[in-house]
């Protein structure tokens, strides 16, 4: 072996034209593996990030049961208690309740599926980047009671601008139809198509009074200091309060995403990588050789002495 590649070294400049040629391709392939690896691996995080810091968070909390049926029925009372000893945790730099119901916008002239989320619009400040993605108007304030944040795609959609009415339905806990009308403050765009043209922001209190559910929240929303921590303190936050809520990490909530960036890191990838890398380098080497062996015969069958 130490013989022929020791050949092939020799005969590899023998030919400058082809010996440049073999390792543009060489450095080519190489440059295009990292390059692919670099740019999914930087793709799934931009794709995490985007799902945590939009909606998700690193870790939600709900009812019992909401999270396999998502009606009223499972929503739950607003525990200040309960929130305050989740502030307490050394790990925890945000957190946010909110109110989650499907519901109908109406328009004169249209109308869809919508998911309502009732917010705090200071505390959704600081675990979401909802308000940083208005593009038209402004982000909702505590005493704008009767307005709602749209998403531009569906806006887009049902023609909408700022300062237009809607009305918006849903089943109230109690099995009633709750209404209000709301006029369109502010328009969003995430960058997530299907987020913008599914989902609409209202104040909690305006939507818990549509709703008929005073002082009931579907949700709470948490933000740490470092993703890493999430799975441990979810599980954590289970052993305390599971009896009465359930708790989620991101991985749980995002199972494709989790999925996606567990299998890019993963060693058989990263040797899957390095296998077609090492087999083209080996190709290379092995087209020289040949071509070598070829030509000695030649010049052999010729009765040339080959040096």
């Amino acid at each position: 072996m130490k013989t022929l590649l020791r050949m092939a070294w020799l005969n590899i400049w023998r030919n400058k034209r082809r010996a440049t040629l073999l390792l543009a391709a060489m450095t080519a392939g190489l440059v295009g593996v990292l390059f692919s690896m670099g740019f999914i691996n930087g793709w799934l995080e931009q794709m995490l990030r985007n799902a945590v810091e939009t909606y998700e968070g690193h870790i939600k909390i709900v009812g019992m049961n909401y999270q396999d049926d998502p009606v009223l029925e499972n929503s739950m009372e607003m525990n200040t208690g309960l929130l305050k000893q989740l502030e307490q945790d050394p790990h925890v730099t945000a957190l946010a309740t909110r109110i989650k119901v499907e519901g109908l916008l109406s328009t004169a002239s249209h109308s869809g599926i919508v998911s309502v989320i009732g917010i705090d619009s200071e505390d959704e400040r600081r675990v979401s980047t909802i308000d940083t993605a208005i593009r038209h108007g402004t982000f909702l304030t505590p005493e704008q009671e009767a307005k709602i944040l749209i998403g531009q795609r569906l806006a887009n959609k049902f023609k909408l601008r700022v300062g237009k009415k809607v009305v918006l339905m849903s089943q109230q806990k109690e099995g009633d139809l709750g209404s209000a009308a709301f006029r369109v403050v502010g328009i969003f765009d995430t960058g997530q198509a299907g987020f913008d043209e599914r989902h609409v922001y209202v104040l909690q209190s305006a939507l818990q009074a549509m709703l008929g559910i005073k002082d009931r929240i579907t949700e709470v929303v948490i933000m740490l200091d470092d993703i890493d921590h999430s799975d441990a303190t979810a599980t954590l936050w289970n052993e305390q309060i599971g009896a009465t809520h359930e708790v989620y990490s991101w991985k749980t909530l995002l199972p494709f995403v989790h999925e996606s960036i567990k299998i890019s890191k993963s060693d058989d990838v990263h040797l899957l990588w390095y296998f077609f890398s090492g087999h083209g380098i080996w190709y290379c080497e092995y087209v020289v050789i040949c071509y070598w062996r070829t030509e000695t015969r030649n010049q052999h069958d010729a009765g040339h002495r080959y040096a």
